[in-house]
């Protein structure tokens, strides 16, 4: 049930909250990238590393940064969609 629930969650915040368009393969990666980076960001041992963009962490965070970053692009380009924080990113603007 956890597993059921976690998915669910990771589908709310690609769909939802940041607004992306996965396509099926980037959807797994999406789900383990995202489980990386949040359970690395509590190991204070990893976060303080000088090279951290090398680690398996760093890899989900980049990878995480550069799917939002396109979508922000996207929205410069397109505008606003009204069920995303776009309209927090316009409203601050």
């Amino acid at each position: 049930m956890e597993e059921v629930c976690t998915n669910f969650t990771l589908d709310v915040t690609w769909r939802q909250i940041l607004g992306l368009s996965l396509n099926g393969s980037e959807i797994p990666q999406f789900h383990c990238a995202a489980h990386d980076w949040i359970s690395g960001i509590f190991k204070i041992q990893t976060v303080l590393l000088p090279r951290i963009q090398l680690t398996k962490i760093g890899h989900s965070y980049a990878f995480l940064i550069g799917l939002i970053n396109k979508k922000i692009d996207e929205w410069n380009l397109y505008g606003p969609y009204l069920l995303t924080l776009s309209p927090i990113l316009f409203a601050c603007n």
